[in-house]
């Protein structure tokens, strides 16, 4: 059997383990923030002075693994942390680079030696998730991310390629940095939930007979907008529906829980448009500061604008939701919980003596917030039994009962394609507590560019994998 008992307190423990003490939230949700404004942790640390010759600090993942060497002022992440460790032209060394070098704050006044991070990345879920990636070829941009509610990013793997060129010449080869989980890429119908979100708080701007929360909403095989077809992928299956329309599609009458497990598009299609194309695109905005960027302590997660209105319906259905895994994992947080929090990487900051100087003390956003019960909410529900849905042999024969059906696992799939006639895999997995009151947290697994199906039993395998080597599940 394995299925392991979650560890409610992994983190605080963790935590403890460093003895880490909370001085401040290191989490600012500043959405304008230009390039050299000073982060939170700059702010604590005071001001920076670069000293040649210096010692710089050390990198830890937040279950006390060394995860990054310095050497003669240039740092190398050890296996399965490259791209989110980067150097000198991303990641955490670039962003927090004036922690970890040598500075005048009051706690370096003597000693000079720069201070040393803890990371939230776990170092077992980070080697499981870049193990799982290993098997995926260049040819594809594969990503796994793992965040939990409060905004602690767990794990952030890739199976990018890191040139240790960009170590010696980081102007020159800072392209070849790269983040997969904090690019914009195309989220297919993973992006409907947060959709449907934003609709189930404007229910009563809807015409009649368009509401969605019963059992009896007309989902459509296909819908004509701004001359455009937009149909399911199951327009052509008759079985799937249950009445021939007088135009000859179908239709079928459906719940919220119908409407994502057979994948909708022309639902959150006709129901955008029945409130209004450009103000349920603002209506988004406002629940989810979309078009704004997300600053983290590391970097800068930003959401493809939709410029075109004819565009818009495809936003509404996934399609051109470009959108950032880590942004999405923490979207899903807020869904899921009505808390809003901004993810980070460093969890604690310690001075050359050992002494912890900094920790992070996640707050919610009181200005992005909603209220609901998260065991009664329909969405939660609705995600709950998409899970249900995907679930087959093959993962029924690997895991207990007691965790297939607990009631505990929120999926959604997705599947965008792309221009050169690839497609972008996604799934969504929320892990939700054993009482059901609240998430844990959200995972998100994508493969952009493939030319090859991958089933959601697959995907969901492999974030089992993960959360399970952390203890998770």
């Amino acid at each position: 059997m394995r299925n392991a008992k979650r560890n409610t307190l992994i983190i605080t423990a963790l935590m403890i383990a460093f003895s880490i003490l909370s001085i401040t939230s290191l989490s600012k949700l500043v959405f304008t923030a230009p390039q050299h404004e000073l982060t939170g942790l700059e702010y604590i640390l005071g001001d920076m002075e670069y000293a040649v010759g210096n010692n710089y600090g050390l990198i830890y993942s937040i279950d006390g693994t060394q995860i990054a060497d310095e050497n003669d002022g240039h740092y190398s992440a050890i296996n399965g942390y490259s791209e989110i460790i980067g150097d000198e032209s991303g990641g955490i060394v670039y962003e927090l680079r004036p922690i970890l070098l040598a500075n005048s704050c009051v706690a370096n006044k003597r000693n000079r030696t720069g201070n040393s991070i803890v990371t939230t990345l776990h170092s077992t879920g980070q080697a499981t998730a870049h193990s799982i990636l290993s098997e995926y070829g260049e040819d594809v941009e594969a990503s796994i991310c793992v965040v939990l509610k409060d905004g602690a990013v767990l794990v952030s793997a890739t199976n990018a390629s890191y040139s240790p060129q960009a170590f010696q010449n980081p102007e020159q080869y800072k392209d070849l940095y790269v983040d997969y989980n904090a690019a914009e890429s195309a989220k297919g119908s993973s992006f409907k939930p947060i959709v449907y979100r934003m609709l189930l708080g404007h229910l009563d701007e809807l015409s009649n007979g368009m509401s969605f929360v019963g059992t009896d909403f007309e989902d459509l095989s296909e819908v004509n907008v701004y001359g455009n077809t937009i149909h399911n992928w199951d327009y052509y299956y008759p079985a799937n529906y249950d009445t021939m329309r007088d135009d000859g599609t179908y239709s079928r009458f459906c719940s919220l829980t119908n409407l994502l497990q057979y994948s909708s598009n022309t639902a959150p299609v006709r129901l955008t448009q029945d409130i209004g194309f450009k103000k349920s695109y603002q209506y988004m905005n406002q629940l989810y500061a979309l078009d704004q960027p997300l600053n983290t302590d590391v970097n800068t997660l930003t959401v493809e604008p939709i410029l075109s209105e004819d565009r818009l319906p495809y936003f509404f259905f996934g399609q051109d939701a470009s959108v950032p895994a880590v942004r999405m994992a923490q979207l899903y947080n807020y869904c899921i919980s009505g808390d809003y929090y901004v993810p980070f990487y460093c969890a604690a900051v310690k001075d050359p003596d050992g002494t912890t100087i900094y920790m992070a003390n996640p707050e919610p956003k009181d200005n992005y917030s909603m209220d609901f019960s998260v065991k009664d909410d329909i969405l939660v529900n609705a995600l709950s039994d998409t899970f249900e849905s995907y679930l087959d042999n093959r993962l029924i024969a690997g895991y207990s009962d007691e965790l297939l059906y607990s009631r505990r696992i929120l999926t959604k799939s997705g599947t965008a394609e792309n221009e050169d006639g690839t497609e972008n895999r996604v799934l969504m997995m929320s892990v939700l507590a054993e009482d059901r009151s609240d998430v844990i947290c959200t995972a998100c697994i994508c493969v952009n560019g493939t030319s090859s199906s991958i089933t959601n039993a697959v995907f969901i395998e492999k974030l089992f994998s993960v959360l399970e080597s952390m203890k998770i599940i």
